[in-house]
């Protein structure tokens, strides 16, 4: 087995080795001792001899992703021929076909909102209108009653008698009115919180969210799944270097150390002696030291996403269903990651532990061998393993080869209700009892390359022939070898100009005709030919029609289109809404996280000073409130459907919210949304209002009519909800005051 070399170490990490060599007198790697009885050795090679089947068990089915992968980005004959000259025909509607469907079930970013479990806020009050303002009257007539409780209360005197019982009941009606609410309005601004800041988290990921989306969408489609796994990051600050009086202060102190080390070694200092204490004192305090260098100060965080390949997840044989990973005990990630880079990330050395080395085909022969320069073994791959292990809640990483645990089994942190922290994403759901790969049959449900590859195959064969008919029936001469002469069929073939005359020495005054004529060629029948019929096949199964593509079939119909249109609308509107349940659960999980790991300063900070975020009971919070994905909000199959929809119903909407006296803002919003128009409509709608009676900018008030103050309501305005009543003259409106005091 090849050795590996550690990287270089930095000065920190270089003091430590050198001061656990002081102390321990040898330096070992952990990782290339044999394990002991205890050491979890023989669970480790129980789990990379699981994974390992696991991986063998699935290559059939891996083997069919990638050839559809292949044939999505247009590799479409066995032979792969790529030279211009010798390629051969490829009527590629797969990439239209891919680009539709990515563009209809996700246009843009969605909006995420939150939704607060609906909860039983109040314990006394019965929710009625009428009880509410039944207390608030007995209240306000038991006004004195209350004010005089109250200054017998302050002056330290025993009330004369306890209130009746109506009025306690009263005050606790409000008070358990008043208490719902604040408990209601507190629930609403986290939960707005909460929707903000799992927008912000997406809109600033690097590479761009949509990019990474529109990635996953396609990949669904030619790969049958996609998977996103949701990990909580923190970008560390720049380190600054030593100063150096300070590294000449710790080397002192690490030099004293190891004479009086070695002054205990050799008895010259008792175990139990006050010098032996002192060195004990240094020791600790060295490492101390040592480990706040070594504290990290991190100046950002947040939940992260990466969007990981189809075949980059092992699942369980055992699984039944790819949505939420139904029937499976286990999951794992692998990665196969550059030797340097893995021992960067989990911090250890791979020297001599007995790794399986890695190329890009897979895992090396046995006894492959490779020079021994570092810049060669860099090269080199290993192969982790991130396992996710549901029978005992834990998680662990593997190496292949490798007998120890390269990080020991831990509970993944933050902590969120949904114990696994990758998610699948497929519209091919399909549930199996038993997954059989190599006919095929299995939870990872056809893609829609797949399905679609037999009619492009046989597009592409029929394509290829035709071309092949054409050069065939290209025009040719027919000749008589007896009487041509080879220089003749040189002059023949020669290039020439318009004008030029060709001699030929054999005619000996003979007819042209006679020696040479044009070369028969064969009627070509389209209809062998015709690809409508792969065509339609193809469309059906990949689930479009051909106005989507850009093309009308003469015999359509504009009823026909429309429903077929109608019917593909319902089959994206539920891709999409797979979609949105596994952005709703990233989101959920944004939230989990961010509740337990962020502090209410790095909110405000990144959402706004008036976010609203606990920083106690943090788990009622977690269980109350849900992100979703806003309906619609990455864009409808069809918007002009929608918005023909919206132009029958949205009169009616309005005139039922305008007579019950409730703001039409849904309303708006809705049509706004549906044009996928850039106004901002929170801005309008949230703009100070002209209060009616109030003079313009630069008016004199009316006679009579007394300015009015910034915020003071006018004397005519009108609650909502209530008919305006027509204004008298004044000699009208004095003789009604007259005959209703009369």
């Amino acid at each position: 087995m090849e050795t590996v070399q550690s990287p270089k170490l930095g000065f920190v990490d270089r003091i430590k080795e050198a001061a656990g060599v002081i102390v321990t007198g040898r330096r070992v790697n952990p990782l290339a001792e044999e394990p002991q009885e205890g050491d979890s050795g023989e669970l480790v090679k129980q789990w990379q001899d699981r994974i390992l089947a696991a991986r063998e068990f699935w290559q059939p089915t891996f083997k069919k992703i990638k050839e559809e992968q292949a044939f999505a980005a247009g590799k479409q004959w066995p032979d792969g021929s790529q030279e211009w000259f010798t390629e051969k025909y490829v009527g590629d509607r797969i990439q239209q076909m891919l680009n539709r469907l990515a563009a209809s079930r996700y246009a843009k970013n969605p909006k995420t909102s939150a939704t607060v479990r609906e909860r039983m806020a109040f314990e006394v009050w019965d929710e009625s209108e009428e009880s509410l303002a039944g207390a608030r009257a007995i209240l306000q007539a038991a006004a004195p009653i209350l004010e005089q409780a109250a200054q017998a209360a302050a002056l330290g005197l025993a009330p004369s008698a306890p209130p009746p019982p109506e009025i306690e009941m009263a005050q606790a009606i409000v008070r358990d009115y008043e208490q719902g609410m604040a408990e209601k309005a507190l629930y609403a601004k986290v939960a707005r919180t909460a929707a903000l800041l799992v927008q912000q988290q997406w809109d600033t990921q690097t590479p761009e969210f949509i990019v990474s989306m529109k990635s996953l969408v396609t990949r669904v489609d030619t790969s049958r799944v996609g998977y996103i796994k949701v990990s909580y990051r923190r970008d560390e600050k720049p380190r600054e270097p030593m100063q150096n009086a300070k590294i000449v202060d710790l080397q002192a102190r690490l030099q004293n150390l190891k004479s009086q080390l070695e002054k205990i070694k050799d008895g010259e200092i008792e175990a139990d002696s006050a010098e032996a204490d002192e060195t004990a004192l240094l020791l600790k305090r060295v490492t101390e030291e040592l480990a706040v260098e070594d504290k990290p100060e991190f100046e950002d965080e947040g939940p992260i996403d990466d969007f990981l390949t189809a075949t980059s997840v092992i699942i369980d044989p055992a699984t039944r269903s790819l949505k939420e990973f139904i029937g499976a005990a286990w999951i794992c990630q692998e990665m196969v990651m550059d030797i340097a880079d893995a021992e960067a990330a989990y911090g250890i050395s791979l020297f001599d532990v007995g790794a399986v080395l890695y190329d890009e085909s897979g895992p090396q022969a046995s006894g492959a061998q490779s020079p021994r320069d570092k810049a060669a073994i860099d090269c080199k791959k290993v192969c982790v393993w991130h396992v996710e292990d549901k029978k005992t809640g834990m998680c662990f990483v593997l190496i292949d080869g490798v007998k120890h645990f390269i990080k020991p089994p831990y509970v993944n942190l933050p902590k969120v209700k949904r114990f696994w922290s990758i998610v699948p994403l497929t519209y091919h759901v399909t549930e199996v009892e038993t997954n059989d790969p190599v006919n095929d049959v299995t939870c990872y449900g056809k893609s829609t390359v797949r399905r679609v590859m037999p009619m492009q195959v046989n597009i592409n064969s029929k394509g290829e022939e035709f071309r092949q008919t054409l050069i065939a029936n290209r025009p040719g001469w027919i000749h008589d070898k007896s009487k041509i002469m080879d220089n003749d069929l040189l002059a023949l073939n020669a290039p020439r100009s318009a004008h030029s005359s060709i001699g030929i020495t054999g005619m000996n005054g003979g007819k042209v005709s006679d020696f040479i004529s044009a070369r028969p060629v064969q009627p070509i029948d389209p209809m062998l030919y015709d690809t409508s019929i792969d065509d339609q096949a193809m469309l059906l199964a990949g689930g479009v029609q051909s106005s989507n593509m850009g093309n009308q079939n003469p015999g359509e119909t504009a009823t026909g289109q429309a429903i077929a249109e109608g019917s593909r609308i319902s089959v994206d509107e539920s891709n999409t809404a797979d979609l949105d349940y596994c952005l709703g659960i990233v989101a959920q999980m944004h939230w989990e996280m961010s509740l337990q790991e962020m502090s209410t300063e790095l909110v405000k900070k990144k959402v706004g000073r008036g976010a609203v975020f606990p920083d106690i009971a943090k788990d009622k919070f977690a269980n109350d409130i849900f992100i979703e994905i806003e309906a619609g909000s990455s864009g409808k199959p069809n918007a002009a459907l929608e918005i023909a929809k919206a132009e029958k119903i949205g009169p009616l909407l309005v005139g039922l919210l305008q007579s019950t006296g409730r703001s039409i803002e849904p309303i708006i919003k809705l049509y706004a949304r549906l044009l996928d128009s850039n106004i901002d409509l929170d801005e309008i709608l949230k703009a100070p209002q002209m209060q009616m009676g109030q003079p313009q900018a630069g008016a004199m008030p009316g006679q009579g009519q007394a300015p009015l103050t910034p915020g003071q309501p006018a004397n005519n305005t009108i609650p909502p909800g209530q008919p305006r009543q027509a204004q008298l003259p004044p000699q009208q409106r004095a003789q009604a005051a007259a005959s209703a005091r009369g």
